[in-house]
């Protein structure tokens, strides 16, 4: 699975810390190999999974107390698979045998550590071999490293030292990756002098130790190095530092991150404190509500393409090797016909296997650039996928966000005495209704409507995120779209058209301006004036009063 010619870089993962294996992989030069390996990897996994849950089932069906030896089963995919996996380039075949530890030990930690997507049985501690004289604790997360940034807080600290909103001094330092993905130098040691950033790239040899140089990694875990650099001059190896530049404080990724949060909540909670006005936190509210929401529904549309792409990009791999496949028979076809060509003696027969030669040749070469037009497509999916991945996380981000603030804005309304079951009705939300229906759509609307008497109603959440009031009027179903009208503090309003008996929609009283004339505080205020009022001031066809909410109907079970 690994090419040849990267076989050495991922040797040199053996030692690493498991950031540096995770980072390489994920931006690996070479996106249709890692996908592979990520494939036989997940298979590799779910095989142990299944492994574990057997061995659970029968220690909890036996009452035993053995405990569960993930090596067992582990060593043995290792075995069967290592193979598969890690083989040197031909004129470096006779060290696959020297190199056999390591193929299992990194293929251990592909098991272990790496996260390719696939549910592991509960986390383990992977057991560093002594040979490999490497402390356990650099196996570990560099996250608990106060000065380590992964590439998104990278960035968000860059983004904050170009506002000048950040102060920070000579000599102060954080590690970050490396821009681009390597495994000779994973890491860049970022110190401000001057008021300026210098970077220092931070070399790693095979073994797993440290330096400024692969020449001079004589440090066991970043951590030393720092603390050495701390005491001694940087200058010995950059000249352009000042004679006496030393690493001083770091700048600690834990207080930035949790700066950053701060400052947007308690802004924001700044800002909700000083509205005195109830109707206005209701308002601000419901905003908040609809930006959560919206984000929820684009979070919902991300996935779907996402799967989407993830799928057609399996679809490619599954053609790339079936053209592969029939490119080796074809070649293999070719070398066969040249030689008969030299064993033969007639021109008949040469002519012959001359023409055949020259198809297959043909062949092979439509199968190359198809092959080639797949993997170009493959890379631009790859990359889209990447975008999509980086965007869902973002949002999700904000979605925790929006919660915070939505549960700032709900904190501050019961300070002011506003009940719970009011802020659940101007949201929209009357749960306890016998009328409301939200996770129904509009065929099992209407399908629970079919056996329904005159008059009888519900309101659900329609598929564009308005509300929708589903009635029977004269033996049909009819569907009314209700709005929220943000010119009018978000009052519930009758959008001015409605869904008739053929699925279409229709002006009400060719009303262009968008709602109905009525407006109410909640869906509650709305039902309770159309059950004493007829519809008909919306849709002279409803000449009708809401009679019976669709969970008081006797013949319905909901």
């Amino acid at each position: 699975i690994i090419p040849d010619e990267n076989y050495e870089d991922f040797l040199n993962l053996v030692n690493a810390p498991k950031q540096v294996i995770q980072e390489f992989v994920g931006k690996y030069s070479m996106p249709f190999y890692v996908d592979f390996l990520k494939f036989i990897m997940c298979h590799i996994i779910q095989i142990w999974k299944l492994d574990y849950d057997f061995a659970m089932t029968n220690i909890n069906q036996h009452h035993t107390i053995k405990p569960y030896e993930p090596e067992r089963v582990v060593d043995k995919l290792v075995a069967i698979f290592k193979q598969l996996i890690f083989r040197p380039p031909w004129p470096m075949i006779m060290s696959h045998s020297r190199n056999d530890k390591d193929h299992m030990h990194l293929l251990k930690r592909f098991i272990y550590e790496i996260d390719w997507g696939a549910e592991r049985p509960p986390a383990i501690v992977l057991q560093q071999s002594p040979s490999m004289n490497v402390p356990r604790s650099e196996q570990q997360s560099l996250d608990k490293y106060p000065w380590f940034y992964n590439r998104q807080d990278n960035q968000s600290l860059t983004d904050k030292l170009l506002t000048k909103s950040l102060t920070i001094n000579d000599g102060d330092y954080y590690v970050r990756f490396s821009t681009e993905a390597s495994v000779s130098a994973p890491f860049t040691l970022v110190v401000q002098l001057d008021g300026q950033q210098r970077f220092i790239k931070i070399c790693m040899n095979k073994l797993g130790q440290y330096g400024f140089s692969l020449g001079s990694c004589f440090f066991q875990t970043i951590q030393e190095l720092i603390d050495y650099y701390s005491q001694n001059s940087l200058s010995k190896h950059f000249p352009i530092l000042k004679s006496d530049m030393k690493l001083s404080k770091p700048i600690r990724r834990d207080i930035f991150l949790a700066h950053i949060k701060n400052d947007e909540l308690d802004n924001y909670a700044v800002v909700l404190s000083n509205i005195n006005d109830q109707n206005l936190l209701r308002i601000a509210l419901i905003e908040l509500t609809n930006k959560y929401n919206e984000i929820e529904r684009e979070c919902t549309s991300l996935k779907t393409e996402l799967d989407q792409i993830i799928t057609y990009m399996s679809e490619i791999q599954r053609s790339t090797m079936a053209y592969g496949r029939i490119q080796m028979i074809y070649e293999k076809q070719m070398k066969l016909n040249r030689d008969n060509f030299l064993l033969c003696q007639k021109q008949t027969e040469k002519n012959e296997y001359e023409r055949s030669f020259k198809y297959l040749e043909q062949r092979v070469e439509q199968f190359v650039n198809n092959m080639k037009r797949l993997n170009e497509t493959y890379t631009e999916r790859q990359l889209k996928r990447d975008q999509l991945s980086k965007t869902l996380d973002e949002r999700k981000n904000d979605i925790i966000s929006y919660e915070t603030k939505i549960a700032m804005c709900m904190k501050l309304l019961a300070d002011k005495g506003v009940e719970q079951h009011e802020i659940n009705n101007f949201l929209g939300l009357p749960t306890d209704e016998p009328w409301y229906l939200p996770t129904i759509n509009r065929e099992m609307a209407h399908k629970l409507l079919k056996i329904c008497v005159e008059g009888t109603f519900l309101i659900r959440t329609s598929s564009n995120g308005l509300y929708a009031l589903t009635l029977v009027h004269n033996g049909i179903i009819y569907d009314c779209r209700i709005g929220r009208d943000p010119t009018q503090n978000y009052a519930f309003r009758f959008v001015a058209s409605y869904i008739d008996k053929n699925g279409q929609p229709t002006t009400m009283n060719d009303n262009n301006s968008g709602y109905c004339d009525r407006s109410f505080y909640s869906l509650k205020e709305l039902v309770d004036f159309y059950t004493k009022n007829s519809l008909a001031e919306n849709n002279p066809e409803l000449n009708i009063c809401l009679t019976v909410p669709i969970k008081m109907h006797v013949n319905i079970k909901i």
